[in-house]
């Protein structure tokens, strides 16, 4: 897919990118009106290395902590099960991204 006007937004991403690969995770968040092209902007630069796409919908936050999990488990990542909050679940995504670029 081609993109209009989001240079800065693609080096960013490609910088996050480059520091995972380097052993620095970093945590992206992609913001924006409906139908403006996140999802497409955010996946575009994941293919050199395991990505874990977030969507934040309205919802209990055990519940969404629950489904990030099982979204994480499908790419490797391990989240204990006792995490119930976004903080716990960044910092196990962290943490598990000290061994390998995510």
């Amino acid at each position: 897919m081609r993109f209009y006007f989001r240079q800065s937004e693609l080096e960013t991403l490609a910088q996050a990118t480059q520091a995972a690969k380097g052993g620095s995770p970093r945590f992206t968040v992609i913001a924006g009106r409906l139908g403006i092209g996140k999802t497409k902007l955010a996946l575009s630069q994941s293919g050199s290395i395991a990505t874990l796409y977030c969507y934040a919908a309205r919802s209990n936050e055990a519940l969404l902590v629950r489904q990030y999990a099982l979204e994480a488990e499908q790419i490797g990542v391990s989240i204990p099960p006792e995490t119930s909050t976004l903080p716990e679940f960044l910092r196990a995504v962290l943490r598990a991204a000290r061994s390998r670029p995510l």
